[in-house]
């Protein structure tokens, strides 16, 4: 995306310009002050609509950054709380015995070992293999590996 001056940026809200409070602060300032590009954030559209409290001199700037500051530090608080839930809540499901990822395929150990075998005595080969087993060939190796280690299916 290009963005030239005079051009018109919305954002649904202004936690969207940055992760934190200090990267809002220094987007916003770099796109509206820098590149001389209009912002609208159409969650607090009436505080924030472009450049207009530039164009009142010293006091519109004043009063932007401290709009701006305001909602940036909201917006930083509300995502410091939000990630702060959601680990309380996959706490609380690990807790209560939710695995979190994929799920190991099962593979049946007596049937491997017999395939394992004939791939390593060179009868078939790795794709035979993994065709015999049904598993992707990236399966088919982490099960190698796992079982050369001693730790398939313990």
């Amino acid at each position: 995306m290009v963005i030239r001056e005079g051009d018109l940026l919305y954002f649904d809200a202004l936690d969207r310009m940055g992760r934190d409070y200090d990267g809002i602060i220094q987007e916003w300032k770099y796109i509206t002050r820098e590149l001389n590009v209009d912002i609208i954030i159409l969650e607090n559209e009436i505080l924030f609509h472009g450049r207009k409290p530039l164009n009142i001199g010293d006091l519109g700037k004043l009063m932007e950054d401290q709009f701006l500051s305001l909602l940036s530090y909201v917006a930083e608080q509300e995502r410091k709380k939000s990630k702060q839930r959601q680990a309380e809540g996959i706490e609380i499901a690990r807790t209560n015995g939710i695995k979190f990822g994929r799920r190991k395929y099962e593979i049946n150990r007596d049937y491997f070992v017999n395939v394992y075998d004939e791939w390593r005595s060179g009868l078939i080969t790795a794709t035979e293999g993994t065709r015999r087993l049904e598993l992707k060939p990236n399966t088919f190796y982490r099960c190698v590996k796992e079982y050369e280690k001693g730790s398939l299916l313990e």
